[in-house]
């Protein structure tokens, strides 16, 4: 199984329609559909991130269409599977949060859980727009980087 991972901001981007990223993630979204063996995972936290649209929060009203869009996102895509948080992914994000701090860093308990159940589930990519996530030197079993489109992108 090759597993991508999406942290919170990937589906924040694809519900806010962002120009640039829209297009990248509407076509990986129909690339791991079409491959058997690939799936986009991400954390179940990543459903409280993604509560509302930028429009909804800028206008502080919220918008039926907008939740539809983000609920579509967990029912409508069988290539996205959502990985419960647990014991386990809590002491590895702890530890990657105390990592961080000897080395001078600063992790967000989300952005460790995220980091944290990539690690745990074994994903091959962890996508991203997070700047901070970006740079963070991971050592483990997936690289970091946004999302992207290429030829040899997913294993046939």
């Amino acid at each position: 199984m090759y597993l991508i991972y999406w942290d919170a901001c990937v589906f924040l981007s694809y519900i806010n329609g962002e120009h640039g990223r829209v297009e990248v993630i509407s076509q990986l979204l129909t690339d791991v559909a079409s491959r058997e063996g690939t799936k986009i995972v991400t954390s179940a936290m990543t459903k409280v991130e993604v509560a509302y649209g930028s429009a909804e929060k800028c206008g502080r009203a919220l918008d039926p269409a907008t939740e539809d869009a983000i609920e579509s996102l967990w029912d409508g895509y069988e290539c996205i599977v959502t990985v419960e948080f647990h014991d386990a992914i809590a002491l590895d994000a702890r530890g990657l949060m105390r990592k961080a701090i000897e080395e001078g860093r600063k992790l967000r308990p989300m952005d460790a859980i995220h980091l944290a159940t990539a690690a745990w589930v074994g994903a091959k990519e962890f996508h991203t727009y997070d700047p901070r996530i970006l740079k963070y030197p991971v050592a483990g079993s997936y690289k970091i980087s946004e999302p992207f489109v290429g030829q040899s992108r997913l294993p046939l």
